[in-house]
C-alpha cells in the first residue's frame, strides 16, 4: 500500500458482552525500534469488562520500546523455517517477502488458536498519494463474517475476481451494531462485513460526500480459513481536517512519541 511500515492497533474481546474495544497501539519508529503502548481503550474494557494487563506489558502508563518486535507479537508470525511459510505468505496475499513482521501481522491480524482471550491486530488507514498528487484513504481488510453467510454467497465469494468491484451498504437494523457496513456483489451476495473498527472512518467520509471504492485485491481458494476468504482494498478522497480512528478510545495512555 505504501513504503512505510503499517501502524498496528491490537484489539481485545470480552466473552461475556462479545463487545471488541481497541486496547493497544503497535509501530516501528524511525530508529528503526518498535513501541507498545496502551489506549484509552483498555482503560474502558478495564473498568466495564475486567481486562487484565497483556503478558510482557504490565504498566497501562509506560511506553514500552524494544529494538525488536515484542516477543507477545512476533510469536503470531509464522517462523520463515517452516515448510508451510511460503502458502502462509500466499494466503495473505502476499508476492514477495515482506520487510517487517508488522505487514504480516496486517494481514494476519495476528490469530493464534492458542490464544486465551479473544485478540485482534487491525493496519491504521494510509494517507496515500495518487498519481495525480490527491491524498486519499486507503486500508485492506479480509471481509468478516463470511462464515456466517448463505453458501451461495460463499461459492460466490470464491469466484471473485481481482479488481472486481464491491458494494458497501449501511446495515442501521443490525440489532450487534446499528453502524455496521456490509458488502455485497453486483448481483446483491451478501459477502460479509467490513471489520467494525474502520466503520465509524467510512460513515464520515460519506457524511461528506466522499466517493468510497471497494475492489477485491486476493482471493483464497478452498480449504483455507473463512477469515481468509476475500481480501478487499478501500480507498478514498482524504477530506481537509478529516483524521482516521479518531474517537478518544484510540488515544495512547503513556506519552506521546517526539519525533
Amino acid at each position: 500500500m505504501t513504503d512505510t511500515t503499517p501502524i498496528l492497533y491490537l484489539a481485545w474481546q470480552d466473552a461475556f458482552s462479545r463487545r471488541w474495544f481497541p486496547v493497544g497501539r503497535l509501530q516501528k519508529l524511525a530508529d528503526q525500534r518498535y513501541e507498545f503502548v496502551y489506549l484509552r481503550g483498555y482503560s474502558e474494557a478495564r473498568a466495564q469488562a475486567g481486562m487484565s494487563p497483556i503478558l510482557g506489558f504490565p504498566s497501562p502508563e509506560t511506553r514500552y520500546v524494544s529494538d525488536s518486535l515484542f516477543p507477545h507479537f512476533q510469536n503470531r508470525v509464522m517462523p520463515r523455517s517452516r515448510e508451510d511459510y511460503p502458502v502462509y505468505l500466499e494466503r495473505l496475499g502476499f508476492r514477495e517477502q515482506p520487510r517487517d513482521p508488522l505487514e504480516i501481522l496486517a494481514r494476519s491480524g495476528g490469530r493464534k488458536v492458542t490464544d486465551s482471550f479473544s485478540y485482534y491486530l487491525f493496519p491504521e488507514p494510509a494517507a496515500i498519494l495518487s498519481p495525480d498528487g490527491e491524498r486519499r484513504y486507503a486500508v485492506c481488510f479480509f471481509i468478516h463474517g463470511m462464515r456466517h453467510v448463505q453458501p451461495a454467497a460463499q461459492e460466490r465469494a470464491g469466484r471473485a475476481e481481482l479488481g472486481e468491484k464491491l458494494f458497501l451498504m449501511l446495515d442501521f437494523q443490525n440489532p450487534a451494531d446499528p453502524r455496521a457496513i456490509a458488502i455485497r456483489t453486483h448481483e446483491n451476495h451478501l459477502l460479509g462485513y467490513v471489520p467494525r473498527f474502520y466503520c465509524a472512518d467510512l460513515h464520515e467520509l460519506y457524511r461528506r460526500g466522499q466517493s468510497i471504492e471497494l475492489t477485491v485485491k486476493h482471493v483464497n481458494s478452498t480449504p483455507t480459513p473463512s477469515w481468509a476468504g476475500v481480501m478487499c482494498r478501500i480507498e478514498a478522497s482524504w477530506p481537509e481536517g478529516f483524521r482516521a480512528l479518531s474517537a478518544p478510545e484510540y488515544e495512547p495512555l503513556a506519552a506521546a512519541v517526539v519525533s
